[in-house]
């Protein structure tokens, strides 16, 4: 797998806590949890080809999710 992207999230919850995503060119994105020594939590499969940019946004709601866009010329909100 070559990472070709990567995001770090805003805090979450408490200070020492973030999230990490990573996608990649095998059309997945990965999810890591920086207090649990950066284990994988989620993979997501939304795109059919090369992931190319991630970012982490806040809604109206203050609830935080993922944008990501592919090779295959979709953006996906998550």
């Amino acid at each position: 797998m070559e990472v070709i992207c990567l995001a770090y999230s805003p805090q979450i919850s408490s200070p020492d806590r973030f999230w990490l995503a990573s996608g990649s060119r095998d059309k997945l994105i990965t999810i890591f949890d920086s207090r649990e020594e950066y284990e994988a939590v989620t993979v997501l499969e939304q795109h059919k080809s090369t992931i190319t940019q991630l970012q982490f946004y806040s809604d109206s709601e203050d609830k935080l999710s993922l944008m990501s866009c592919s090779a295959d010329k979709t953006i996906v909100k998550k």
